[in-house]
């Protein structure tokens, strides 16, 4: 279970959010919505450990997301409002550059064999 506990968050010197709490139960997605610089994205960046909270706390499975680390991360999966695919890459930059992101790095044939399964 994913929890967030009194978050607040502040940019800029601006407190965005403050006390913000929720529980999301396996199986379940949160739609993060709302006005410009209302802190969408730096919710999803603390969610996703990327940001600190300036109070509060993320626990994942109930432990504290940010002291598990990439135990945490690797299990995560962020769908943005943007595609990640760069229209400039071919499919197989397009690929490895996924596969970088996640901390992989596999040799060129196995970026050939995937590509041409597809």
């Amino acid at each position: 279970m994913l929890q967030a506990e009194s978050l607040a968050c502040e940019r800029g010197g601006r407190l965005l959010f403050k006390s913000l709490a929720f529980a999301l139960a396996p199986g379940t997605l949160l739609r993060v919505a709302g006005p410009n610089g209302a802190g969408k994205t730096s919710l999803l960046r603390i969610l996703c450990g990327v940001a600190r909270p300036a109070a509060g706390r993320v626990l994942w499975a109930g432990e504290n997301a940010h002291a598990l680390g990439e135990d945490y991360t690797r299990q995560l999966l962020y769908l943005g409002h943007l595609s990640a695919i760069k229209e400039d890459f071919t499919p197989r930059e397009n690929l490895r550059f996924a596969l970088r992101l996640a901390g992989l790095e596999p040799p060129a044939e196995a970026l050939d064999q995937a590509l041409a399964r597809l």
